[in-house]
């Protein structure tokens, strides 16, 4: 039986049909749970969970942004990722995979911290659309350089909206945290977790509308 759980996920329709043969407990061997020593928790790794959501959030924002201006399929794209620490490690161990999951152009794909990818593109920088910027979350970011293929109208509208769901955010927490109930009621863990958010969500809130005078500056 632990053998059959351990192998399902390798042969799922094989280890299915020989273990509903065997005495068994449960419906199907697909929501057995998974096999653990005696009194031992499963271990789970929190910071590779965590490093693959952002990959997971890295690749979804760039393929939304392909659809929303409609670049061809076979088409790849320039990508620069802007992360920090382990974080920027990871991604730059996984770009080949990256490059392929979001059709970017792996030679000229760069993974760099923050700094380091905005130097590069003032290095770079050149008359026409400016970047697109994606705000994946706390610590990662990306530019899709899209001269040629980016409508500017339709970005202007993307961080139009972008700001304005921003600043709603910024606003409420900023709200919470100003209440004397909150601050007085509250476990110091959770007013000090709101105050990280609001300086993220401000921090944000500054690089989109950075980005949004850019687009406007380039449509004047």
């Amino acid at each position: 039986d632990t053998n059959l759980r351990l192998l399902h996920p390798y042969m799922p329709y094989v280890t299915e049909a020989i273990w509903q043969r065997l005495p068994h407990e449960g419906v199907s061997l697909m929501t057995a749970a998974w096999p653990k020593e005696d009194g031992k928790e499963l271990y789970v790794d929190e910071a590779a969970l965590s490093q693959y959501r952002s990959l997971q959030s890295l690749v979804r924002g760039i393929r939304n942004t392909r659809a929303e201006y409609k670049v061809a399929p076979q088409k790849t794209i320039q990508v620069m990722v802007a992360a920090e620490g382990e974080l920027q490690e990871f991604l730059s161990a996984e770009k080949d995979i990256l490059a392929t999951l979001c059709k970017a152009d792996a030679a000229t794909l760069s993974v760099a911290t923050l700094e380091e990818t905005k130097a590069a593109l003032e290095g770079s920088a050149e008359s026409g659309p400016q970047p697109v910027h994606l705000v994946v979350g706390e610590g990662l970011e990306a530019f899709l350089p899209m001269k040629g293929l980016v409508d500017l109208d339709k970005e202007q509208k993307r961080l139009s909206k972008q700001l304005a769901v921003l600043t709603k955010e910024v606003q409420s927490l900023d709200g919470r945290l100003k209440s004397k109930g909150f601050r007085d009621k509250a476990p110091e863990k959770v007013v000090a977790e709101a105050e990280a958010q609001l300086a993220d969500k401000k921090e944000q809130l500054q690089t989109v509308t950075k980005s949004l005078a850019d687009i406007e500056a380039s449509l004047a």
